[in-house]
């Protein structure tokens, strides 16, 4: 009776142990989709709004060379006026 008590143990412990070493793989691999996922939108959300401000640049470059005022070119792109003027000195 005793030898069984010991074998049941010991294959419960074995079936522990495999179930929490899935477990943790499941968890990480769960872990690793969100956090690719996250890391996909951050890149999208990111590259909008550089791709925006790059726009934005670009439309005060231009209104900068046609000589429309700084404080023309900061009101119609929302730029400060210190950023405008780095870009009329660059011009």
């Amino acid at each position: 009776m005793q030898f069984k008590r010991r074998d049941f143990i010991w294959l419960q412990r074995g079936a522990l142990d495999k179930a929490v070493k899935d477990g943790l793989a499941q968890g990480i691999a769960i872990g690793m989709e969100q956090g690719i996922e996250q890391g996909i939108e951050q890149g999208i959300a990111r590259g909008k709004e550089e791709g925006q401000l790059e726009g934005k640049l670009e439309a005060a470059r231009n209104m900068l060379r046609d000589g429309i005022s700084a404080e023309m070119v900061c009101k119609y792109t929302a730029l400060s006026k210190e950023t405008v003027e780095r870009l009329r000195a660059e011009l």
